[in-house]
């Protein structure tokens, strides 16, 4: 995409954005809807198994929504029986996107169509798919108001991490990566908020990736730091910044330290026994893959 072509699309985002701040009333008639939704693209029952048996055994009975290309007959019955929404015409929007990153394109065309025909959700969680799992239901255990944006780490900061010094620096240049290097890291793959909120915390990523440096939008991972952008910018009239563990538990920094146990029935916990109620990047972790998937999922049958 050109110069000139972003430019043009930035002005009618922001312009979207405009209208949703002086326009937007608040949710009405939305009857304590919850709603998850995330990307399963190429993704089979196998693969999908643990983040959907953990979130309907968690308690929640909410919809959830996954974003697919193609499904084979048994992903396709395992969908029914879930009681899943499968939505499979999103691929062409903002064709210039790595997959990662259209899916938030992805996620605000749909509920934006669904705005339109008057439906709408008190609370949405967007998350990863793959490699998350429930403990708890999200929306009775997370705290949601107006959004939350979870840490990665209490210790690693985007300046000594080198993805996402990386993602900073190519998408937005030296001296952004110089603001942002004292900086925790937030998780772009787990979000929670009001339905007002994630609408805007999607409009908002889709301008951010219109400023992106040329090249820059196709880096696997850009959406991360696109997402460190928005959430150590101010860019949100409210927002609420999680600790690692608050709600969410992200391995990926906390592996060799001692702060996660596994109980006798299959849950991660931490040291007081109390269960997290959403676990990410659960697969960094082998023992407790093993663990957790096997007794309490019973996947090794």
């Amino acid at each position: 995409m050109n110069a000139f072509s972003r430019d043009k699309l930035r002005a009618a985002l922001m312009k979207e954005l405009e209208d949703l701040k002086n326009s937007y009333t608040a949710v009405a008639g939305a009857s304590g809807r919850h709603l998850v939704m995330g990307l399963a693209a190429n993704y089979t029952k196998k693969e999908l198994y643990p983040f959907v048996v953990s979130l309907r055994d968690s308690g929640f009975t909410g919809d959830i929504v996954l974003f697919v290309t193609a499904l084979d007959q048994e992903t396709r019955d395992f969908f029914k029986q879930y009681n899943i929404t499968a939505v499979r015409q999103w691929q062409n929007l903002f064709s210039y996107l790595n997959l990662q990153f259209a899916r938030h394109v992805a996620y605000y065309d749909y509920l934006m169509n669904l705005h339109g025909n008057g439906i709408r959700y008190d609370r949405i969680f967007l998350t990863d798919v793959r490699d998350v799992l429930f403990q708890i239901d999200p929306f009775q255990a997370v705290s949601v108001d107006p959004i939350t944006f979870f840490l990665e780490s209490d210790v690693v900061t985007i300046g000594t991490c080198e993805c996402n010094s990386n993602w900073i620096a190519s998408g937005f240049g030296e001296k952004e990566l110089s603001r942002l290097a004292t900086k925790p890291i937030s998780c772009s793959g787990t979000v929670v908020g009001s339905w007002r909120s994630i609408i805007e915390y999607l409009l908002w990523m889709l301008i951010l990736s219109t400023l992106l440096h040329e090249d820059a939008a196709g880096v696997a991972g850009i959406d991360q730091g696109c997402h460190n952008m928005l959430v150590h910018s101010n860019l949100l009239a409210e927002q609420r910044i999680a600790a690692n563990g608050d709600g969410v538990l992200t391995l990926h920094h906390v592996i060799g330290r001692e702060t996660v146990y596994v109980s006798a029935d299959g849950f991660v916990v931490d040291i007081a026994g109390n269960r997290f109620p959403v676990i990410h990047q659960y697969d960094r972790l082998h023992e407790l893959t093993d663990h957790v998937l096997n007794k309490r999922l019973s996947l090794a049958a």
